[in-house]
């Protein structure tokens, strides 16, 4: 991955900033190393909202310098929902990979699939939801807190 090329995904920050304005407390879980999440969040943060700091976006961040074993494994959501002080099954996660809906669901978390032209052909069918686009997410996020 070319770190100059690195950007967020369209409607992230609308998404966010929905999830946050609704007071939902916000996780990041991926297998990266911290030097490598740091340096793309710092850089997209940066190019695009240079007045937010990583801390103001996400409540927690566990990543593969951080938790062992990694995705497949639920362990990785389990360590979010515990830093969260929140149970897995009210935790909604947002993935875009086969490994990461197993280790989500494993857990016990309900799990939006984020399909795109680069992960289309990847194994979707055990996700509660499949989605799109972010707009997809930010109408599912508004529709469970309706439904709490």
């Amino acid at each position: 991955m070319n770190i100059k090329e690195v950007g967020a995904k369209p409607g992230i920050w609308l998404l966010i900033h929905r999830a946050k304005s609704v007071g939902l407390r916000l996780g990041l879980c991926t297998s990266s190393s911290d030097y490598r999440v740091d340096l793309v969040l710092e850089k997209v943060l940066a190019r695009d909202q240079p007045h937010i700091a990583i801390d103001r976006l996400f409540d927690v961040v566990v990543n593969g310098g951080r938790v062992r074993p990694k995705k497949l494994h639920p362990e990785p959501y389990q360590s979010v929902a515990s830093r969260l002080n929140t149970p897995p099954s009210r935790c909604l996660v947002i993935e875009d990979s086969t490994s990461g809906i197993a280790s989500a669901k494993a857990a016990g978390c309900y799990c939006i699939g984020l399909i795109a032209l680069y992960n289309r052909h990847q194994y979707f069918s055990s996700v509660d939801q499949v989605v799109h686009d972010l707009e997809g997410i930010r109408r599912s996020i508004s529709g469970r807190i309706e439904q709490d």
